[in-house]
């Protein structure tokens, strides 16, 4: 029996991936040989189960940690950094329940316990979505023949209604410093994920707008520097002693991380005392104001969706400002 693989565990015995090529080992009179099985996995898997002479069902029963370990590898790619630490962060739940389980013997019941014994229910709602997500894909990979997980009902979720009062607004940015009220500034105005902002560069600032491709839509969008918006970024050159190629940056002088805001973030609200405020009920409140002033779709546009539902659903209809005639 060969060595434990440290890397590419889902794929099997003998199976190797070299160069973005797959290849089946074999040793011939000593001799180890590797017959090239072609760079797309799925056909791959198929020459490999016709000289292994392995019948239609391929491979013996996969586990749940081959399954993760390959949507690590093959599918993260395709997501946005951001939401690459969140799968990270569900994943690991996961593969303390499941790691060990072949996948056929996933059922709908084991979903559900794993739901109802978690006292995070938001977050398990989560962790079992991403789970239906790898087991669609092991239905693409021939893995399985269906998901189990299905119109499977999760626990119910109460949409957040939160709206930022003006006052309250102020008050976050009166209690940060510097930067992160600038920070504060830019989320509000722009109504830009938090990855987006942090991500945003000197040179994104050009012919009088800021240009941004938004990680998570893929969306371009530029904005007008004219009016506050302007003012804010000149605020921040003009105070800076060493220019970055990063707008916001740390005490390294490097573009500052997610989590490094959050941090900030925590300490402003606490000092501010505004209460049950998180950092995406900037942009709620920035579409709920642009949708009451402009209506919904100039809010769409801002937002960068592609669907009419995913700004409605910012859209806080109890602070709708009305003008009563004199």
């Amino acid at each position: 029996m060969g060595r434990k693989r440290r890397k590419n565990k889902y794929l099997p015995e003998r199976m190797r991936l070299s160069h973005g090529r797959y290849y089946l080992t074999r040793y011939v009179d000593g001799e180890q040989k590797w017959i090239p099985l072609g760079r797309d996995y799925a056909s791959a898997t198929a020459r490999y189960a016709e000289l292994e002479g392995i019948g239609d069902r391929g491979d013996p029963e996969k586990k749940f940690s081959e399954l993760a370990d390959r949507f690590e590898i093959d599918c993260f790619p395709r997501y946005s950094d951001n939401s690459q630490r969140s799968f990270r962060s569900w994943l690991k739940p996961l593969r303390a329940v499941f790691d060990p389980v072949p996948i056929t013997d996933i059922r709908q019941m084991d979903a559900a316990r794993y739901l109802d014994l978690s006292p995070y229910k938001v977050s398990a709602n989560r962790q079992i979505s991403l789970l239906s997500v790898l087991l669609n894909e092991a239905v693409r990979w021939g893995w399985i023949e269906t998901n189990p997980l299905l119109h499977m009902r999760k626990h119910k979720e109460e949409e957040r209604r939160r709206y930022l009062s003006d006052e309250e607004l102020q008050r976050l940015v009166d209690a940060a410093d510097f930067q992160m009220s600038r920070l504060i500034r830019v989320a509000y105005l722009t109504a830009l994920r938090k990855s987006d902002i942090v991500a945003i560069q000197w040179k994104d600032l050009k012919d009088g707008a800021l240009y941004v491709v938004q990680q998570k839509t893929k969306t371009p969008v530029a904005f007008s520097l004219d009016g506050e918006l302007g003012r804010v970024f000149h605020e921040l050159r003009t105070g800076r002693k060493v220019l970055s190629p990063y707008v916001f940056t740390n005490k390294h002088n490097t573009k500052v991380s997610d989590r490094t805001v959050d941090t900030y973030w925590w300490r402003v609200r606490d000092k501010s005392g505004v209460e049950d405020v998180v950092f995406h009920d900037l942009r709620r409140k920035r579409l709920t104001d642009l949708t009451t002033s402009h209506g919904e779709q100039f809010a769409q546009l801002v937002a960068g969706h592609k669907d009419r539902k995913s700004t409605a659903r910012y859209y806080t209809p109890d602070v709708i400002k009305i003008e009563l005639p004199s």
